[in-house]
C-alpha cells in the first residue's frame, strides 16, 4: 500500500505525463492541478497534526528542566 507522498508522486508525475501529451484541456489541467495542490497542503496540515498529537499523548513536553523544576518545588 502506498503512503501519502508516494501517491502524491505518482499522481503528479501521471499529471505531468498527460500535459506533455496534451490530453487534457485547459479547465481540466487547472482543476487537477488546484487538488494537488491542496492535497499537498492537506497532507502538510496532517504531518503536524499527528506530530502534535503525538507529542500530547506520549507526555512530550517542552518545558526547560530548570523551569520544570521550580514549578515541582
Amino acid at each position: 500500500m502506498m503512503n501519502n507522498e508516494e501517491k502524491y508522486t505518482a499522481w503528479q508525475t501521471k499529471f505531468t505525463l498527460l500535459q506533455q501529451k496534451s490530453t487534457l484541456d485547459a479547465e481540466t489541467e487547472k482543476f487537477i492541478s488546484e487538488i494537488l495542490s491542496e492535497f499537498s497542503a492537506v497532507q502538510g496540515q496532517n504531518e503536524r497534526l499527528r506530530k502534535i498529537i503525538l507529542q500530547k499523548t506520549t507526555g512530550d513536553s517542552r518545558m526547560s528542566t530548570k523551569l520544570r523544576d521550580a514549578l515541582y518545588e
